[in-house]
């Protein structure tokens, strides 16, 4: 064989390796998300999803084993497709959308959790006159999600072990109980004529948000005393249970969920019991830790801040 030829029979060799790896950039695997009429199918890059998930960069490169038709032994196959029956087509479409952005260069976010509906619990604050407008958005609406939506989320990426992804989940629960846009009451606003960052009209909130219990509960199947989340919900929920309610009962589902399981009860006396409180004192104002206190590990062993969310004191509470 001329030296071209070895060369040649190099390239090809080598071009033919590049395409065929397990994750190379042009593999495209096909995932089926669900069952029956919900079920859906996405074509991804393998790269993309392997980087993002060990779990998933482990399916890809699995091989399984066939008899070889033109001869005795077995020939490798790598899967061209998985299922994944189990998961939630709308959920999986967002862990789909935030790997992408993560792949193309971007940070990565999940969608806004809002109200479904106008909540009774709001008043809208007068705004002056000159204040500034919200930008206009290119592309439409922004995608949103309930906090169910998002705690399936958190459960799907701690299954696929994508960190990034559950610490985005724990943002978007931590913004919408604790951040800017949940304005409790005019005292926790400097000026309540001012617009929010996004230019909409601020909100004087009577009651705090509170998890619906079901939901707390879901999480807490599906996760393990190791995962934090459990913690920000606990502490959100007690947080509705000591600001002032405007002598409203505890919400209906509580009396459902903590009378058929006790491990949600537990974990609220037990989250009390840390923050030694002591009687004939006066409760002190509870403020929350900031949101990175409740991610369960950091990429690349990052230790430092990674939240931009700060509503602390020397009291902080989790």
């Amino acid at each position: 064989m001329s030296n071209n030829s070895r060369a040649n029979s190099s390239r090809q060799g080598n071009a033919a390796s590049a395409v065929f790896s397990p994750c190379s950039p042009e593999r495209i695997i096909t995932i089926y998300v669900g069952v029956g009429e919900e079920r859906r199918s996405w074509a991804v890059h393998a790269a993309y999803f392997a980087s993002a998930s060990p779990v998933l960069k482990a399916k890809f490169e699995e091989r399984i084993s066939m008899d070889n038709p033109s001869g005795p032994g077995k020939i490798m196959v790598r899967h061209n497709n998985i299922k994944m029956e189990r998961e939630s087509p709308k959920i999986f479409n967002m862990l789909r959308t935030w790997v992408y952005a993560v792949a193309f260069g971007g940070k990565g976010s999940v969608p806004k959790i809002e109200e479904k509906e106008p909540d009774p619990d709001v008043q809208e604050v007068k705004v002056e006159e000159g204040a500034p407008k919200a930008p206009e958005l290119p592309g439409g609406a922004v995608t949103t999600a309930s906090p169910r939506d998002i705690m399936e989320l958190y459960v799907l990426a701690k299954k696929l072990e994508i960190i990034g992804l559950k610490n985005a989940a724990v943002d978007a629960i931590f913004t919408y109980y604790h951040g800017p846009d949940a304005i409790f009451s005019v005292a926790e606003q400097p000026n309540p004529q001012s617009r929010q960052p996004d230019g909409r009209k601020p909100k004087m909130r009577k009651v705090r948000r509170c998890p619906n219990l079901h939901d707390v509960e879901y999480v807490f199947k599906n996760t393990t005393k190791a995962h934090k989340i459990r913690s920000l919900l606990i502490v959100t929920a007690l947080f509705y249970v000591f600001f002032k309610r405007q002598s409203r009962s505890l919400p209906s589902e509580w009396e459902e969920v903590m009378g058929n399981k006790n491990e949600i009860g537990y974990e609220m006396i037990k989250t009390i019991a840390t923050w030694n409180w002591a009687m004939g004192d006066n409760v002190p104002m509870m403020k929350i830790r900031n949101a990175c206190e409740f991610h369960d590990a950091h990429e690349h062993g990052v230790t430092g801040p990674c939240g931009s969310i700060r509503i602390s004191g020397e009291n902080s509470l989790r």
